[in-house]
């Protein structure tokens, strides 16, 4: 599966796109991340890309322009693996968030989140409650969200 565009910010064209499948994510984070795509595009002279996987990871990358030999492409990786660093928490978040309303395994993250974080049960409880209602098949999967949920 292609990685799916969220934000992508053009210094070329000095423009940006915002992908409007992703409107559901809340308006900070949105604008946070659009703001960090422009402002890298700019200080990089690049066009830069923030997008999902299809396990939810946040992909950031940037790349020259065809023909554009100015383009520091070392330079930039290391800006970006700052950046990544940096954000790690809010793209942890926005991972969590994709997880829970864009994939198939969506109703369990959403349960797995209610149960661990409002109700504050036992991952082990938990994981137990899930496999009686999904059963044995989904239990690799209940297994990996819990833990993931916990952090």
């Amino acid at each position: 599966m292609e990685d799916q565009i969220f934000i992508l910010a053009s210094h070329y064209k000095q423009q940006y796109y915002e992908n409007p499948k992703y409107e559901g994510l809340p308006i900070e984070i949105r604008d946070e991340m659009k703001e960090l795509c422009i402002r890298l595009a700019e200080k990089l002279r690049g066009i830069v890309t923030l997008a999902f996987n299809h396990e939810g990871e946040v992909i950031l990358n940037i790349k020259g322009e065809e023909g554009d030999f100015s383009f520091d492409e070392i330079g930039a990786q290391l800006e970006l693996k700052e950046i990544r660093e940096e954000n790690a928490e809010q793209f942890q978040m926005m991972k969590l968030w994709y997880l829970m309303y864009h994939t198939d395994y969506g109703q369990i993250f959403r349960k797995v989140t209610v149960l661990y974080q409002e109700e504050k049960k036992d991952p082990d409880e938990i994981i137990d409650l899930l496999i009686k209602e999904y059963g044995h098949d989904m239990e690799k999967t209940i297994i990996e969200t819990v833990e993931i949920v916990k952090g």
